[in-house]
């Protein structure tokens, strides 16, 4: 057992590395493709755009939820070595997935296309291209959804060097498709949005033809439904639907909002600071990805202990990852955001800044949610826990209805409802999981906090002694990291972490 549990650790560790080349890649390409496109479309039509493929984003939760559970039964029969409850998992989530492209190809139709000209400020001179955009858009969302079966299969059996090869290969030629737009004499925001639906056809392709030629459960796949499995696989999914729909109207319900209050130039500032909230939320789902196959795995061989071990360890650095990364932006961004873009659409810092402070406070617990979904108990999680974010909407619009002429209000709830999450999130572990809740609290929660509050402080005071300037973005980033590193290794790290991390530094010398 001892030999299999360093195996893991060093796969977990080997993938967590892979994800990590890729999210490089993938960031650079997307740093450098939103200035090309604010230049490109100017800021009306990025916010047109954002705004837009928001109302499609909002269907989202349904495949959110579906993905979730694809990946934890394919994972749970991987770990029981199950081949024929493999081959039923498999057919049965094809087969839901098929069923779901056609309904929401049906409701966004009819659904969003009134809301999109009945509800929405568009300029009247760009309504066109705004509803071109949308068909364009739906057609995307719906062949990422037909990916998402593939690319758990990918997930489920570790194999993220391929993930990360066909992800950077779809961050690529996003970034051509940016680049493109300046030798293009058409209107760029309807060819943009064409040529990102050209793409998803691409990637879906090279999903199916990896995973048929790789893993027998795809190669004699079916749309066979299994009655019993069926029921499983939608009951899991509908409450992890809950879950999907909190973040995603947290995300994508605040942006139509701000357009109902403000208009499209606010949308350009939701949709910036939603790309920086996306590069630093990376850093963290590369340890979910590399490490909850291993959690569901662990589960399902009945290794409960070591399953408890893994999740307390990686929520603890995922949260020092997170970190090491949100103390020097938040201190920075304003400059950074200059530099980055130039022109800098109003409130954009400031919308950015509460963005991370949101994800900082939930990555203190995220990693329990691997408990819930390894041993199927979602329900009162995503009950209690998915319905705190959920509230973002209608609190948000009824603050504004009187408060109109603060934008940054609903950021400032999502704070608050984030602080509420993560409570609710310890308690149903502790319930539901039976988490060691006094034990999580002081050797994660405890922990991390004991190590963010000084590092932040004094990364502050350090960078106050030097102007503002991409000079003083390097000093404060490589100060930070400095302080954040000898906090974390006095602070936020046991004897026996402290001794392991010791160990392979050793033989990586060796």
């Amino acid at each position: 057992m001892v030999d299999n549990q360093l195996y893991s650790k060093k796969r977990i560790v080997r993938n967590t590395f892979i994800l990590y080349v890729q999210m490089l890649v993938a960031i650079l390409a997307q740093l450098y493709a939103v200035p090309v496109l604010l230049r490109t479309l100017g800021i009306q039509d990025y916010g047109i755009y954002n705004v837009v493929a928001g109302i499609v984003t909002m269907f989202s939760f349904v495949s959110g939820s579906l993905s979730s559970g694809a990946q934890r039964f394919i994972a749970y029969a991987i770990g029981k070595n199950d081949m024929k409850r493999l081959k039923e998992v498999f057919s049965s989530t094809l087969a839901i997935y098929l069923g779901g492209v056609v309904l929401l190809g049906l409701l966004l139709e009819i659904l969003g296309t009134w809301f999109l000209n009945a509800k929405m400020e568009i300029p009247s001179e760009r309504i066109v291209a705004a509803n071109w955009v949308f068909q364009f858009t739906i057609v995307y969302f719906l062949v990422e959804i037909m990916i998402i079966p593939y690319r758990a299969e990918i997930i489920a059996h570790e194999k993220m060097n391929i993930l990360a090869g066909l992800t950077i290969t779809d961050s690529i030629l996003r970034l051509c498709a940016a680049i493109g737009l300046g030798f293009i004499s058409f209107d760029c925001l309807i060819a943009y949005s064409s040529l990102l639906a050209l793409i998803a056809f691409l990637v879906v392709g090279a999903y199916v033809l990896y995973c048929m030629k790789s893993f027998e459960e795809c190669r004699h796949a079916s749309l066979r439904w299994s009655p019993e499995l069926g029921s499983s696989l939608l009951s899991y999914s509908g409450w992890n639907m809950v879950g999907s729909l909190a973040i995603i109207s947290r995300n994508q319900g605040l942006n139509i909002i701000q357009n109902l209050f403000f208009g499209p130039m606010i949308n350009a500032a939701h949709a910036i600071a939603q790309q920086v909230q996306g590069v630093v939320n990376r850093v963290v789902d590369n340890i979910y990805t590399a490490s909850r196959p291993q959690i569901t795995k662990l589960y399902a061989a009945g290794r409960i202990d070591e399953m408890w071990g893994l999740i307390f360890q990686s929520a603890k650095f995922a949260f020092f990852l997170m970190m090491m990364i949100c103390i020097p932006a938040i201190l920075e961004l304003d400059t950074v955001l200059r530099i980055w873009l130039k022109d800098v659409p109003p409130f954009t810092a400031a919308i950015s800044k509460l963005m991370l402070l949101s994800i900082l406070i939930e990555t203190l617990v995220n990693q329990l949610v691997a408990s819930f979904q390894a041993a199927n108990r979602i329900k009162r999680y995503q009950l209690y826990a998915s319905t705190i974010l959920l509230l973002n909407i209608p609190v948000s619009y009824f603050l504004l209805k009187y408060f109109a002429s603060i934008p940054l209000l609903p950021y400032s709830v999502s704070v608050g409802l984030s602080a509420l999450y993560a409570l609710a999130i310890v308690m149903t572990a502790k319930r539901e999981a039976c988490l060691d809740a006094k034990t999580y609290c002081i050797n994660v929660i405890f922990r991390c906090l004991i190590v963010v509050v000084p590092s932040f402080m004094l990364a502050h005071l350090l960078r106050d002694v030097m102007y503002p300037s991409f000079l003083r973005v390097i000093y404060t980033s490589v100060v930070s990291l400095i302080v954040s590193m000898g906090m974390i290794w006095f602070l936020g790290i046991g004897k026996s972490e402290k001794t392991y991390i010791v160990e392979i530094l050793k033989k990586k010398i060796k």
